[in-house]
């Protein structure tokens, strides 16, 4: 049975998260203790030894993808590698080929004895793991059979640690720069739209949505250009996705293709997570003047983001993580579409709406990111959002906000919230 829909192993799954967290744990104390947290990434090591030519093709399109330029980057292999062009290898059929500009992407048959900055392991092995304890601190795990979003969140993030805290700083104050001049075109606006995709937002062309309104789109929605057209244009797009967003598969390098359409279509800014600005700017330089990268955190409280205090707190949906905050923080009236939610006997994150995913990418997902799909307990996920969900509500509406659903929804926040036609 396909990953992403098997029975799930919930007591495996609480042993990985267990070993995670234990591993997480003790990077974290090395990195404080050996004052290694704002390190400056620029060379890498891969370990283990690569043995076979098809993960070779793999690691180095994953790595062209999410590291592609601003450090070194040692590869060792069988000697029988070793004199492979990387330009010239093969691409996985799952994944968008990267590697045509690797000229900072090394293969080496004997061990590299220079110093590195971080070490990506492409296959987890404890033993291994143990015998590198005191560099657990630099050590980052690229097997996407490890455990659950390890992997995909390496490509998402990990560029960022190859730029000093100066050029960081521009990013930050690009995002203010560009998040200001969002706030500034859409000043006035009352009404906010955050439009979902659950399958009732195929109901939209139910509705009519107010042309002086500020109105944001997610994720794969920008494949839908009826849609679109239909609200006149978005306003916004968000997204922050490691697997759909920021990978070098198919479905996320197809939505990007999209993303750059709609944001060149309809002049619309576009918010992430500010660590992934730079590897976004480096691939599509055209969105400098429309991205906004938002700091998130576990430790940050409920909050509605401004220029001078852009952050968010951490969440793992879309909708919590930017969309409401971000119309709460412009808009007095936030309306919601396609906020279904999940039924009790569905075997997935929830459903979504065939016009605004990519159904015929997603086994790309899937087999360029396994463990994703096969250590998430969707109903523990799912309970988590629809509490925090509410929780965010109610701070909103004891700010003077309203917030509503548009359609049914089966999360309790919105049923209690649903403005019928």
């Amino acid at each position: 049975m396909n990953v992403a829909y098997s029975e799930r192993n919930i007591s495996k799954i609480k042993k990985l998260t267990r070993f995670n967290f234990l591993y997480q744990s003790i990077k974290f104390v090395l990195k404080k203790l050996l004052f290694q947290e704002k390190k400056i990434i620029k060379k890498i090591s891969v370990f283990p030894v690569i043995q076979s030519k098809e993960q070779l093709c793999d690691v180095v399109n994953r790595i062209s993808w999410g590291l592609p330029n601003n450090c070194e980057i040692a590869i060792q292999v069988t000697p029988e590698l070793s004199t492979l062009n990387i330009q010239n290898l093969e691409t996985p059929v799952t994944q968008k080929k990267y590697n045509t500009a690797s000229n900072h992407i090394s293969l080496y048959s004997k061990k590299n004895k220079e110093y590195s900055d971080a070490l990506l392991a492409h296959q987890f092995n404890i033993k291994k793991f143990i015998r590198l304890f005191f560099k657990l601190h630099k050590t980052e795990i690229i097997d996407p059979h490890y455990f659950s979003a390890t992997e995909s969140m390496v490509w998402q993030y990990l560029y960022y640690s190859t730029f000093s805290e100066e050029k960081k700083e521009e990013y930050s104050l690009l995002s203010k720069r560009n998040y200001s001049q969002m706030q500034q075109i859409n000043a006035g606006k009352e009404k906010a739209y955050c439009f979902v995709t659950g399958p009732s937002f195929d109901q939209y062309k139910q509705f009519h949505f107010e042309k002086n309104s500020f109105k944001i789109i997610c994720n794969s929605i920008v494949k839908n250009t009826d849609f679109l057209d239909y609200i006149e244009k978005p306003d916004l797009l968000v997204f922050a996705d490691p697997v759909f967003h920021y990978s070098p598969c198919l479905y996320s390098a197809t939505f990007r293709e999209y993303m750059i359409k709609t944001v060149e279509k309809y002049n619309c800014f576009v918010a992430t997570n500010i660590e992934s600005i730079p590897l976004l700017l480096y691939h599509y330089p055209q969105l400098e003047n429309k991205i906004i990268g938002i700091k998130k955190g576990k430790k940050y409280p409920i909050h509605f983001p401004m220029p001078e205090n852009l952050y968010v707190k951490s969440t793992h949906n879309i909708l919590t993580l930017f969309m409401l905050p971000i119309a709460s923080a412009l808009c007095n009236e936030i309306a919601v579409l396609g906020a279904d939610g999940r039924k009790p006997d569905e075997k997935y994150f929830w459903k979504h709406s065939s016009s605004a995913q990519l159904d015929e990418l997603m086994q790309t997902a899937f087999d360029t990111h396994p463990s994703f799909f096969r250590d998430r307990d969707y109903a523990d996920y799912y309970s988590e959002h629809c509490a925090y969900l509410e929780k965010l509500i109610t701070f909103g509406e004891k700010h003077g906000k309203k917030y509503y659903s548009l359609t049914e929804s089966h999360i309790p926040a919105f049923a209690k919230r649903l403005k019928q036609l």
